[in-house]
């Protein structure tokens, strides 16, 4: 990698065409979008590996470390030293501004005094000029005449830094030497003349203006709203049945008029589920209850074949009934969404009872085991929701993880030490009680 910062910014344009990447901006951006360029493609070089066997001195590594050094410090030598380059240029052209912004206020400011000056010197270098009629036709006289102070017509120091003020009009002192001399002829200034000032322009304004010809129309009236129509009176929810309105409408004695007829509902359309038994529609009809079978019961997912030859290497919970004509099909879903917090896949039944699987992963495997110590406690307790089941049994798939099982023992308590304070304990002894006056 060269050191870009060193380039001309023709070049650096040049190359990042070449290159294909953007080429607009000063010289610190088109060096920083090289060097960036630069460093994706030694990025992507693939890495040699040194080890043992490829390098054993050492000496490809250390070249390669070398390389990676130098390839750094020219990466950041150009990008630096082109930012740096920009903005000591960028401090150069301010101090430069900065330089003929005060220049060109100072020659403002002097041309601001010499205006001021000259305006003052104008109007007040004759108030004090005298002329002596004699003395400066022979200037050799120089008893009883009359001396004249008369000001400098070179400007002063003071003035370039003090503010100009302009100073009130004195006659000159004039001392004279004798009483017959002649008294000097003085010049006196011409009057000021007063700048007229001109009235006070009128403000109008809504006060100023003359009220109008025409009275204002009248206001409309407005239209009053109408009152709000009042809301219906809801509905009376109706509720009752037929009969139960004609059963309070035949109490004896019954002194209350309300129309029950407005609270009898239409009768509903949905049947109640049949929970008759087989053996109570067989009583019914005089069948056999072997004959009569009763839809809601689901047999039909009771499987006739042997559950358990098709659970191979699948981890399940074998649930034994009593009664074969007493297991149900409605119970499978039931089932699996009573103990639908453990991974049970499916829930079957054959004439022997149901059986309940679970996924073959290790969640599974220790879910199986939660749920057969939860099923074993309730049938047990006598809580499970069907009595016809009288015992729980696992099978384990044969790949199963088996965990080891935590300590069972509980942890020993720490010993109490037993610290000699170098007293004996002796118990306080209470005082008797005492006995007032009044007792006495």
């Amino acid at each position: 990698m060269d050191r870009y910062d060193k380039w001309t910014e023709s070049q650096l344009q040049k190359e990042c065409l070449r290159r294909g990447i953007n080429s607009e901006g000063h010289k610190s951006k088109l060096v920083k979008r090289v060097a960036d360029d630069d460093e994706e493609k030694e990025q992507a070089k693939p890495r040699g590996v040194f080890d043992q066997a490829t390098d054993p001195t050492g000496a490809k590594e250390l070249a390669y470390l070398n390389s990676q050094t130098k390839f750094d410090k020219n990466y950041w030598n150009s990008v630096l030293g082109s930012e740096l380059e920009f903005y000591e240029a960028m401090v150069k052209s301010k101090k430069a501004e900065l330089a003929s912004a005060m220049n060109t206020a100072d020659l403002k400011h002097q041309a601001a005094l010499l205006a001021a000056f000259a305006k003052t010197t104008s109007t007040d270098f004759f108030h004090g000029f005298i002329a002596p009629t004699s003395t400066l036709e022979n200037p050799s006289q120089k008893t009883d005449k009359a001396t004249v102070l008369l000001p400098s017509s070179e400007p002063t120091q003071k003035a370039s830094t003090k503010k100009l003020t302009p100073q009130p009009t004195t006659t000159p002192n004039i001392t004279t030497t004798s009483k017959t001399a002649s008294s000097p002829t003085v010049i006196a200034p011409a009057p000021a003349t007063k700048k007229p000032y001109l009235p006070m322009p009128v403000i109008e304004s809504i006060f100023h203006k003359a009220p109008p010809s025409k009275p204002p129309a009248a206001r409309k009236p407005r239209a009053k709203k109408a009152a709000p129509e009042p809301e219906p009176k809801p509905a009376p929810k109706k509720f009752m049945t037929a009969a139960g309105a004609a059963y309070l409408k035949s109490l004896e004695g019954n002194s209350d008029t309300t129309d029950y007829d407005q609270f009898i509902a239409a009768p509903s359309k949905t049947k109640r589920p049949n929970t008759e038994t087989e053996a109570s529609i067989a009583k019914k009809l005089r069948l056999n209850p072997e004959q009569i079978t009763n839809p809601d019961l689901a047999h039909d997912r009771i499987e006739k074949d042997y559950v358990q030859e098709d659970l191979v290497n699948v981890g399940y919970l074998f649930l034994p009934c009593e009664d074969e004509k007493k297991i149900r099909g409605d119970t499978l879903p039931f089932l699996k969404n009573e103990y639908r917090a453990f991974a049970v896949t499916e829930v079957r039944a054959d004439k022997t009872g149901y059986f309940m699987v679970f996924e073959k992963t290790a969640k599974g495997d220790r879910d199986l085991k939660k749920c057969f110590e939860l099923i074993d406690i309730e049938i047990d307790d006598k809580s499970f929701f069907d009595k016809n089941v009288t015992d729980v049994k696992i099978s384990k798939r044969d790949d199963a993880v088996e965990e080891p099982e935590p300590d069972s023992e509980p942890e020993p308590e720490p010993e109490m030490e037993v610290v000699d304070l170098g007293y004996t304990f002796v118990p306080y002894k209470k005082p008797a009680p005492r006995r007032g006056r009044w007792g006495r």
